[in-house]
């Protein structure tokens, strides 16, 4: 195996020393996976005084962050919105999407449709696990039992990397055309 050459810092290093550092990155991102809710996170609780709290330090201001696996740094984001969530209702209010145009008139971007209608909600209404809202399509005649919803989500992010919907800019590397994290 070669080590890729963004990782320069390896080169020197054996396979199965790589190997082993790596499992021993994820055995301590398991732990603390498991034991996330014993530490304090709140920055404004935290002082870096005592060396008890410098690892949990660490991780509030983001230097230990880079060595944990993403299941374990999004965790206690994904438990705190997972509390703020409806339970019980399958899909929030009905959105309505124009994709085929009509009389030579060209529809306007999904993107664009949605983020109109969206705005206008209650943040509360959108708050489920699922889908945040229900899909329907003018002049077509499919019923949104879940596909509808993934196809517009899908189509908006197609729009926003494509440039259709002129939101996000590219990259420098991107517009260069060299370098990695091109998409970014």
């Amino acid at each position: 195996m070669v080590v890729p050459p963004q990782y320069s810092g390896l080169k020197e290093v054996s396979m199965e020393a790589v190997r082993a550092r790596l499992r021993l990155l994820y055995h301590f991102s398991d732990l603390m996976y498991s034991s996330w809710r014993l530490l304090n996170l709140s920055p404004n609780n935290q002082s870096c005084t005592s060396h008890y709290n410098a690892g949990t330090w660490g991780i509030v201001q983001g230097q230990l962050r880079p060595l944990l696996a993403p299941r374990v740094y999004t965790l206690p984001m994904v438990r705190s919105i997972g509390k703020t969530m409806v339970q019980g209702k399958n899909y929030g209010p009905q959105i309505t999407v124009k994709r085929i145009s009509t009389r030579g008139r060209k529809c306007k971007p999904i993107f664009v449709q949605i983020a109109r209608q969206v705005v206008k909600l209650n943040a509360s209404d959108l708050r489920l696990p699922s889908r945040a809202w229900k899909v329907k399509l003018v002049g077509e005649g499919a019923d949104d039992a879940g596909g509808v919803f993934d196809d517009t989500i899908t189509e908006m992010c197609q729009e926003l990397e494509t440039g259709v919907v002129d939101l996000l800019i590219p990259s420098p590397n991107a517009t260069a055309e060299v370098g990695y994290n091109r998409d970014r």
